[in-house]
């Protein structure tokens, strides 16, 4: 065969694999934690109009030295409005694994009413921990051992003509800005005992611990700014929920 025809073959081969990739990996937002760009920076879904829009998932291999991951799948995502679906990079199934980046993209042409449309991503993890062996942890739990909180996206659904203002709700739980309003010590904690200090807009809420596994451990109502929180727990990842009057924050809590 002739070298040149031969060299415009695979040229043509790879050209049509890149574009039928329905989003490309941007290497310079890989540091830009878990997900890229933040949850209300996508552009609204004009009713009627074409959509494209992406989001990258850039996975870590290590977490504080105490767990390695070794694969992360998204199995679907819910709550599209009628006429988006969406594609990934790599292709189904969507397989990342440590160290590696990948993207979504969303498109297509919606007559949905205008509105938020919270979406839901149905994925787990496996990870390795010293203790625990290997485990399946939801992307969310995923997240939060991570430090790096996962946004909570929304496809804002507008009419023709009118102003994108982003999503004005979040669905799930929220770390930010609640979460400088409260803290743990010691963390992490040599034994069972930690104090939870929180402001005074806080005292009244509701405190849940979970395990890893996110198991519900513990319940109790915040009395006074300052507790003494008494569990017996074994080494591992266990996370605090506090429920507010107008959110939900959650932290991370290592026991050694």
């Amino acid at each position: 065969m002739n070298k040149s025809f031969l060299a415009f073959i695979i040229c043509l081969i790879t050209s049509a694999f890149a574009y039928s990739q329905p989003c490309n990996i941007n290497s310079s937002v890989v540091s830009s934690g878990l997900m890229y760009p933040p949850a209300d920076s996508l552009p609204c879904v004009e009713q009627g109009s074409a959509y494209n829009s992406s989001i990258q998932i850039n996975m870590p291999s290590i977490f504080h030295g105490i767990l390695t991951l070794d694969s992360l799948f998204i199995d679907s995502i819910a709550g599209l409005p009628a006429g988006i679906t969406w594609g990934s990079n790599p292709s189904s199934p969507f397989v990342l694994y440590g160290d590696s980046s990948g993207c979504i993209a969303f498109s297509g042409n919606t007559i949905d009413s205008s509105g938020n449309y919270p979406l839901t991503f149905y994925c787990h993890a496996a990870v390795t921990g010293q203790s625990a062996g290997t485990e399946n942890l939801s992307y969310q739990q995923l997240s939060q051992i991570s430090d790096a909180p996962i946004p909570y996206y929304n496809l804002n659904v507008i009419l023709h003509g009118d102003s994108c203002h982003g999503p004005q709700t979040e669905t799930g739980i929220s770390l930010i800005p609640g979460a400088l309003n409260w803290n743990l010590y010691h963390n992490p904690i040599p034994d069972g005992n930690f104090q939870l200090s929180v402001t005074n807009n806080l005292v009244g809420s509701e405190l849940e611990m979970f395990d890893v596994a996110g198991k519900l451990i513990y319940q109790s109502i915040i009395r006074t700014q300052l507790s003494e929180i008494e569990l017996n727990l074994v080494p591992g990842i266990y996370f605090a929920r506090i429920h507010s009057a107008n959110s939900s924050m959650v932290k991370k809590l290592i026991k050694l």
